[in-house]
């Protein structure tokens, strides 16, 4: 069982969720809290943009589950409502929605996402 985390698309010059970032920093956070699961960082778009071509981003869904290939048994952690909207694939295992790290602010507040999502996850566990 994997838990994957999927963000919009690459920053120019970074990998998906690339811990340089604010954001990749806190997936690794949420990483740290789950070291009995197999956790892969991926972003739905591996472009350096945002597509907003409807093809483009159903491409990029295909290109994703090419890549990564999801099983039923893996948790998929969809970062941010442009991901949900555009997150056309079929997947019958746990998807968990999550507000993109992007927007939660302050230490505290950071804290507590990562809390929340952690739990989430861990509820899934068989």
């Amino acid at each position: 069982m994997k838990v994957i985390f999927v963000g919009m698309h690459n920053k120019p010059n970074k990998t998906a969720l690339d811990s340089s970032t604010m954001t990749g920093k806190v997936i690794d956070s949420i990483i740290k809290e789950l070291p009995n699961f197999d956790c892969l960082k991926s972003n739905l778009c591996d472009r350096e943009y945002l597509p907003e071509d409807a093809y483009e981003i159903q491409s990029c869904c295909i290109e994703w589950c090419e890549k990564v290939k999801p099983e039923t048994e893996d948790i998929i952690v969809l970062l941010g409502r442009w991901v949900r909207d555009n997150f056309f694939v079929n997947h019958k295992g746990v998807i968990i929605n999550a507000t993109h790290p992007a927007g939660i602010f302050g230490t505290t507040n950071k804290s507590e996402y990562v809390k929340n999502i952690v739990a989430q996850i861990l509820t899934q566990k068989p």
